[in-house]
């Protein structure tokens, strides 16, 4: 071992001792004199990431833990790790390098799904939403249940109250992707926006898709938006387009699949006082 080599080994001895008695500040320094004597040496920058994180310079912490494992490492998980930590500090540029690289570096993880829905999330987050959307669309591909992807798409469109942004996308995710989910959430942002000839259309092509999707994946968390609520939505359109018998027929069928649900029964029997009284 070199004269050197032997200094630099002291020196972390004297940063662990300092570290253990709280001198979080004073070990820093002297890390950094190791550091200076023999850079990219992953011990040292993995212990600097440490006393910073104590020191409460999570920033300063995450980018020598970053440096420290882009020399030793051989798993995904510190890359997302690491993200998720920059994007809770707010430093969305340093998360979204991080996982470009592990792009880069892991092509064919079983995990890129993950990869780029957590990119499709952080553009979001940053009201980039063109980038967003393009993520989320590479995400879709990658992921068995797809149409998780353009339900979360569009409840954070819709929480920011982006409905024709929700629309825009759902519209371009059908076109590499005409299924029967992308067409109930495409209906349902129309219905909140009021359009319900679109509405009607869009939820009508979900249901002639596949009638019995609700049965299929019951299992799903999203089974809701693909079981009754789709009917008593079409009901609710109709009625607005004032197609009232249309209208009758879709909140019985909703009642028929939930018999708990109060608002079709609801409507249900103001469209039989309103057909009496014509």
């Amino acid at each position: 071992m070199s004269e050197q080599d032997d200094k630099v080994k002291d020196l972390i001895e004297k940063a662990e001792s300092l570290s253990n008695r709280g001198m979080h500040k004073e070990a820093i320094k002297v890390l950094l004199e190791a550091n200076e004597l023999k850079p990219k040496d992953y011990d040292i920058l993995r212990l600097l990431g440490e006393e910073y994180c104590l020191y409460v310079d999570t920033e300063k912490g995450l980018d020598y833990f970053v440096e420290a494992m882009e020399l030793k490492s051989n798993s995904l998980s510190p890359w997302i790790e690491y993200a998720y930590e920059y994007c809770s500090i707010c430093k969305f540029d340093k998360a979204e390098k991080l996982i470009l690289k592990a792009i880069e570096l892991y092509p064919n993880s079983f995990n890129t799904y993950g990869f780029y829905n957590f990119l499709g999330c952080l553009y979001f987050k940053q009201c980039k939403y063109d980038k967003s959307m393009d993520n989320f669309i590479k995400a879709s591909k990658s992921y068995i249940y797809n149409y998780a992807i353009w339900a979360e798409l569009e409840d954070r469109c819709q929480l920011k109250g982006l409905y024709e942004k929700s629309i825009d996308y759902l519209i371009k995710a059908l076109k590499s992707e005409p299924i029967h989910a992308i067409y109930s959430l495409l209906g349902i942002s129309y219905f909140k926006i009021k359009k319900y000839k679109e509405a009607i259309n869009s939820l009508s092509q979900a249901i002639n898709l596949n009638p019995n999707n609700f049965k299929i994946i019951k299992s799903s968390p999203l089974s809701m938006r693909y079981d009754y609520i789709l009917y008593n939505m079409l009901g609710h359109s109709y009625y607005e387009t004032i197609e009232y018998k249309k209208a009758k027929d879709y909140f019985s069928e909703a009642i028929k699949l939930n018999p708990k649900d109060s608002d079709s029964k609801n409507m249900l029997e103001k469209i039989e006082n309103l057909l009496k009284n014509k």
